[in-house]
């Protein structure tokens, strides 16, 4: 197997739909290949947590810095502007969600 056809066949392997003869295949690809076997693992992963409905709250310097780095891309890309209002909006809800806790 290649990592190709590993991610052809990822839907299959996380809804575990595969015949034996393609998970031997799969499970020597996993084996010899760290990189799918992230890919697998992280996608297991965020699937889970999607499911589970937790909320995991991001570091305020990391969400700083995304925030910095996303409306630098927008300037940079001469946005319409949306994003400078969606970010005040943003900044508004963190502001009361902070003022309840």
């Amino acid at each position: 197997m290649t990592c190709s056809e590993f991610l052809a066949v990822l839907d299959d392997v996380l809804e575990d739909k595969l015949d034996a003869n393609l998970r031997a295949d799969l499970e020597k690809h996993l084996y010899r290949c760290g990189n799918c076997e992230v890919i697998l693992n992280t996608t297991r992963k965020t699937i889970q947590i999607y499911r589970s409905n937790e909320v995991y709250e991001m570091p305020e310097d990391l969400r700083t810095k995304l925030h910095d780095s996303i409306m630098k891309k927008c300037k940079e890309s001469g946005g319409c502007g949306c994003a400078e209002k969606k970010a005040e909006e943003i900044e508004e809800t963190d502001e009361k969600l902070n003022e309840l806790d």
